[in-house]
């Protein structure tokens, strides 16, 4: 547990975080920044160790975040982008784009939230939510819808998505 400042990395709004639990940056989190266009790579006390800026890889308004720790693309952060409607699939570093998907060909018009399921049902797929549709869309790297689930249980806007691989769910953040 613990918790640090973001400003002084320069982050106005972060928007996602994940951790890295493998590779050259493991132990790590990556911050997504929307108003910078920017990718934080922050060890746990907060401490840049690494950044990156995302509209060069065409995303322009970075939400949500998350580490791919299997399959094809282990090692890469996948960025969903709200303004694009796209996913990304970068290096660690940010300087190779790997790979690419419309969300709006999944149902989803302005994803806010992205996480990685590694295990159970869903393994080895991006969830991403949605805000203005209320779901959570399933696919796999390469941007094939696998499932779908609607989140009215949320009661304001599902903004956020996690996965626990302890209980192999998909948590829902409410903004």
């Amino acid at each position: 547990q613990g918790e640090f400042d973001v400003t002084p990395l320069p982050s106005t709004v972060p928007t996602g975080i994940t951790y890295i639990t493998s590779g050259p940056q493991a132990g790590n989190f990556a911050i997504t920044d929307s108003t910078q266009d920017e990718v934080f790579i922050v060890n746990a006390s907060g401490v840049k160790q690494d950044q990156f800026d995302t509209a060069i890889l065409g995303s322009n308004v970075p939400q949500g975040i998350a580490f791919i720790s299997s399959g094809a693309f282990a090692g890469n952060l996948a960025i969903v982008d709200n303004s694009a409607d796209e996913v990304f699939i970068v290096s660690i570093d940010g300087l190779n784009l790997n790979g690419q998907f419309d969300t709006a060909s999944l149902g989803s018009s302005n994803p806010t939230g992205i996480t990685f399921a590694a295990s159970g049902k869903y393994s080895g797929n991006l969830a991403i939510v949605d805000v203005n549709v209320d779901e959570v869309f399933v696919s796999n790297t390469s941007g094939l819808l696998q499932d779908k689930f609607d989140t009215a249980f949320v009661s304001g806007s599902p903004y956020g998505i996690a996965f626990n691989s302890a209980t192999e769910n998909f948590h829902v953040a409410d903004e």
